[in-house]
Parts: C-alpha cells; structure tokens; sequence
C-alpha cells in the first residue's frame, strides 16, 4: 500500500500486486491483515457504490477527506471542501446533532469518461 499511497485498492487487487511482484500470500490473510491494519488505525476501510459493492482500502492519513466516485469507470477521487465541511456541522448543529464523523460519496462520471463519452 505505500507504494500505492493514495490509490483506493481492493483486497483482490492488493492480493494481485503481491503476487505479480513476488510476494504471494493467500487472499484469506490478505484480508486478516487488512482487518488487523484496520483496527489499529493504519487503514480505512471504504464502501462505495458501484455496479457491485466492492470494499476499498486507504492509508488512514487522519486528514478528512470525501470522495467522487465514477460510475464508468470506477475511479475514485478524494477532495476537501471547506465550505462543505462547515455547512454540514452547521447542519448538524440546528438539528441539536452531534456530529462525531461523516462520509460524504458523490456519485457522477468524471472528466475522461465523459470526454469519452462526447468523442
């Protein structure tokens, strides 16, 4: 994963780039190690929507960060939004709800896939 830092990868991709650069392990303790990196805080775990609900994983760098997700092509996008972060604790706030964490996953299609699209 850190030679991936910033990719959202699945277990089974995980499992492929270890095994296409020489080290294999079964895909029962990739997933173990991704649950115990979980727990401990190391990665986070993401569900996004798509065609077929496929778990992701990222370093859990502590900065907050949402997500643009492709429904084409699957790739998946991070962003920060002020604005955004500020307007939702405002939300929360007039509805007497203590916001304690939050995942914000836009769904649409992105620039190269609409570009294909249009050509």
């Amino acid at each position: 994963m850190q030679e991936n830092s910033g990719c959202h990868l699945s277990a089974d991709e995980i499992y492929q780039y270890l095994l296409d650069h020489e080290r294999p392990m079964s895909i029962s303790t990739v997933y173990r190690v991704l649950s115990q990196l979980e727990k401990v805080g190391i990665v986070k775990k993401q569900n996004f929507c798509t065609e077929r609900v496929k778990c992701f994983y990222e370093f859990d760098d502590h900065q907050h960060h949402d997500h643009m997700v492709c429904i084409e092509c699957r790739s998946i996008h991070e962003f920060f939004d002020l604005e955004i972060e500020t307007r939702q604790i405002e939300i929360a706030k007039n509805f007497g709800f203590e916001l304690t964490d939050h995942k914000l996953n836009l769904y649409g299609i992105c620039a190269l896939c609409s570009k294909t699209q249009a050509g």
